[in-house]
């Protein structure tokens, strides 16, 4: 299952896939991506995206924000509020996932998504939200040339795509 599993074979998670969520607010992992009985960790992303990760990537996130002192208001805080937004789940037989209500109405889904594959995780989009944050190719080139020309600076090769809007 690669990052999301079994360490000898890894899978990136690319390209761009459509679906369709059901009455019962499943959806189904696209086909590509899919392993049986595959376990994922759906988390709250930017710009009111849903994130798919592995539970092992989720349990580092954790690890790291549960490092401080549990007593710490900003850290109780933040596990309140991720884990109010976040689920748990197994693919059933037919690959498909359950968005809770909450993450359903966080991200603006209705009915259709756009899954988006971002390296070692799944983006889960609305259909309007991703068309609105559709970037310009040739600034996407940039980055890519931003960042194998100075790969110790990809701060600076992501603020020249993203500082363009502001």
């Amino acid at each position: 299952m690669g990052l999301l599993g079994d360490s000898r074979r890894i899978v990136l998670f690319l390209g761009e896939f459509e679906h369709t969520i059901d009455k019962q607010r499943r959806v189904a992992i696209p086909r590509t991506w899919r392993e049986e009985s595959m376990n994922l960790v759906i988390i709250p992303g930017r710009c009111k995206t849903l994130l798919a990760v592995s539970p092992e990537k989720a349990k580092e996130m954790m690890s790291k924000l549960t490092s401080g002192s549990f007593a710490n208001p900003d850290i109780a805080r933040a596990m309140t509020a991720i884990g109010s937004f976040s689920s748990s789940c197994v693919c059933d037989k037919q690959g498909r996932v359950p968005l809770t209500k909450k993450q359903m109405d966080y991200a603006g889904i209705v009915s259709d998504v756009v899954f988006v594959g971002a390296f070692d995780s799944m983006q889960i989009w609305s259909k309007e939200n991703k068309e609105a944050q559709d970037l310009d190719i040739e600034d996407v080139l940039n980055v890519i040339q931003g960042i194998q020309e100075q790969p110790s600076d990809v701060d600076s090769a992501l603020s020249s795509l993203f500082d363009k809007g502001k």
